[in-house]
């Protein structure tokens, strides 16, 4: 099923901070700029390499940040704050820290929380919910320092948000330093894939309604089964390969291309295709016996869309338990609360909730965001009643908003004080939900809401606007987006709502003219409105504007109705009149 939302690249801010081993930096960096759904930034200890012999394509240089390492250092242009500045900056962009490599006199500054140059400043204002990546450099000996061990293993057990990777190392002989070859490319490739893959889940499965149904359980029966036929046919209407493996009933829907290999009849080959059949069609014990015989380092992200969307809670606790780095790696820090409210499985939701493993509940408003996104009432109800803090922002009402999630805005309203008046006494039921409500009532961050809704032209999310009672702004955009988007039964419904009122400028043709809308100019011509517009803005919508035949049928309605560009300069200028 296709996505709501397209795909966005993992931000990942490389810090080449060891000029000693900046040729060694500069392979890290061209082996991530190789690797697609990737972006870059790059702070360096030197400027961009532009020799010959560089490994780094040109098209690189302006991503690329030289810094000095010393901050006494610092040119003279630069102002008091600048730093800092940047240091925000870099943190809030990026999604994904590489530290390419960090020596040995850095590690023991981070440890004691320095912050004498621009990477120590980053370490100690990353949020740690995001991933570093170390690659430790530094000579044998000093690796083989009990020092060394004891720094990396403090790291290793207490900051788990850095995964520290094999290091880069060197030792002397008569000629000098020689460097020894870096054993870490594995784990680097499978780090990096791993933090593509957690972004991407629920990206390709979150279009789908069934996403959202209680997890499917075995339970005895109640009466007459229906046939397997109407089974068929019933999940046929899905288009949901998947929940049709994973209960075992028989379609003629295709194979999606990522199964066809599991799929066939010589079965699935590598590991990963494996652990991802495994998952779909074997019941936990056997899936617990195929993880602990293949012991994986990763999984693939359709291994963790499996669990995540049927909710394989007993699968979650076995790699808790027996697979602990390999756990951590995939679902620690927000992972779980963030997707599992994607997908809307409040059963996953419970179960971080209550795992020993996170007893710091690490989460942002993107968990609450994303329920309202996904129209999962069902975890925005679990949200309400778990007694965690409820972290949202304008995003959870302009999304539900601009896809027309209208139970997820009507819940919104029930839960904060525009919440409708109960019609009759509560029964003793009633009661017993009234007592757990014990949260004050939320306050609603409308942010662009009817904004998002007319972009999209969602009529229904506009008349719940409209009829809540609730408060919004913006309602100054909603002509001119309306017009915009090609959306005449928005403008219709507003016209007929504010009668007169309606609020509009003479940019209002712009925007139909540009995106070649010309039942939109129709609409403004015989709305009986005062339409304004100027000569010149129009000309400019024009050159910029669409092509093939709804370009030309923009100008063809523009020739029909006046207007002239060879003027002068004044009339060219002038605000005119749309004649109806």
């Amino acid at each position: 099923m296709p996505s709501q939302r397209a795909e966005r690249s993992l931000n990942v801010l490389v810090a080449l901070t060891d000029p000693s081993a900046f040729r060694f930096g500069c392979s890290v960096v061209a082996r991530l700029h190789r690797l697609h759904h990737v972006s870059l930034k790059v702070i360096a200890c030197n400027d961009f390499p532009k020799s010959a012999h560089a490994t780094l394509p040109p098209h690189l240089e302006p991503v690329w940040h030289p810094y000095a390492l010393d901050n006494d250092k610092a040119p003279g242009w630069q102002h008091a704050d600048y730093q800092e500045t940047k240091v925000t900056e870099y943190c809030s962009w990026a999604d994904l820290l590489v530290l390419a490599p960090l020596d040995a006199e850095n590690v023991a500054r981070m440890l004691h929380g320095f912050t004498t140059n621009l990477h120590l400043q980053i370490l100690r204002s990353w949020d740690v919910s995001k991933r570093i990546l170390l690659i430790p450099a530094m000579s044998t000996l000093m690796w083989e320092n009990p020092m060394s061990r004891k720094q990396i293993s403090k790291i290793r057990r207490k900051w788990n948000w850095i995964r520290v990777l094999p290091p880069f190392l060197w030792s002397f002989d008569h000629a000098g330093r020689k460097y020894q070859p870096w054993e870490g490319h594995k784990a680097f490739n499978e780090s990096i894939q791993t933090q593509v893959d957690l972004m991407a889940v629920g990206d390709r499965t979150i279009a789908l309604p069934i996403a959202h149904l209680p997890t499917l359980t075995p339970t005895r029966s109640k009466g007459a089964r229906l046939p397997p036929e109407l089974w068929s046919i019933i999940l046929e209407c899905t288009e949901d390969w998947e929940l049709a493996v994973s209960l075992n009933v028989h379609t003629n829907l295709p194979v999606p291309p990522e199964w066809r290999q599991a799929a066939s009849e010589e079965g699935p080959k590598t590991q990963m295709q494996k652990l991802e059949w495994a998952l779909l069609t074997y019941p936990y014990s056997e899936i617990r016996k195929l993880f602990d015989s293949e012991n994986p380092t990763r999984i693939s992200r359709l291994c963790i869309e499996l669990i995540m969307r049927f909710a394989l809670v007993p699968v979650l606790v076995h790699l808790e338990n027996y697979h602990k780095e390999l756990f951590w790696g995939t679902f620690g820090h927000a992972f779980l609360p963030h997707k599992a409210s994607v997908f809307g499985k409040t059963e996953i939701l419970e179960y971080w909730r209550t795992s020993p493993t996170f007893l710091t509940k690490e989460y942002s408003a993107e968990a609450i965001d994303n329920a309202s996104r996904t129209n999962s009432v069902q975890a925005l109800d679990w949200w309400y009643d778990s007694s965690l803090p409820l972290k949202y922002t304008e995003a959870a009402l302009e999304q539900a908003s601009s896809q027309g999630h209208i139970q997820v805005l009507k819940w919104w309203k029930e839960h904060s004080r525009y919440r409708t008046a109960p019609a009759a006494p509560h029964t003793s039921s009633e009661e017993k939900d009234l007592s757990k409500a014990h949260r004050d009532l939320l306050k609603l961050k409308v942010g662009k809401s009817i904004t998002y809704a007319t972009q999209s032209g969602c009529l229904p999310a506009i008349h719940f606007w409209v009829e809540s009672g609730i408060p919004f702004s913006h309602e100054d955009t909603i002509a001119k987006i309306a017009s915009m988007h090609g959306h005449t039964h928005i403008l219709d419904y507003w016209r007929k709502l504010r009668g007169e009122k309606i609020l509009f400028d003479n940019q209002v043709l712009v925007g139909p003219t540009k995106m070649g809308h010309s039942d939109v100019l129709e609409w403004w011509k015989r709305s009986s409105l005062r339409v304004e517009y100027k000569t010149c803005d129009i000309e400019e919508a024009l050159e910029d504007g669409v092509g093939g035949d709804r370009g030309d049928g923009v100008r063809r309605w523009w020739a029909l109705n006046g207007l002239n560009l060879g003027v002068g300069t004044s009339e060219w200028m002038r605000v005119k009149v749309l004649s109806s």
